[in-house]
């Protein structure tokens, strides 16, 4: 039987204006991991969050988007999409 999780997270691609990959292999590196910490604190505003589901939104408090990103990773598969 495949191993289809292992394809899903190998998963990227590329067009002429965006590339999607899965964000694992940013978060494992040391400075694409910081990149995208600071990429996330600024796209995950409140006025953006606002209607997303409970769950979805920052906590309040330190580290809030590095809880984030660890909420995401557990519960599912992601994928950044990038011009």
């Amino acid at each position: 039987m495949e191993d289809k999780t292992r394809s899903v997270s190998v998963c990227r691609f590329a067009t002429d204006r965006l590339r999607v990959e899965n964000w694992s292999a940013a978060l494992g590196e040391g400075r694409s991991r910081a990149a995208l910490l600071v990429a996330l604190t600024t796209l995950l505003t409140p006025s953006v969050t606002r209607h997303l589901p409970e769950p979805m939104r920052l906590a309040e408090g330190p580290n809030m988007v590095e809880h984030w990103v660890a909420a995401r990773s557990a519960e599912s598969e992601v994928f950044s999409v990038r011009d």
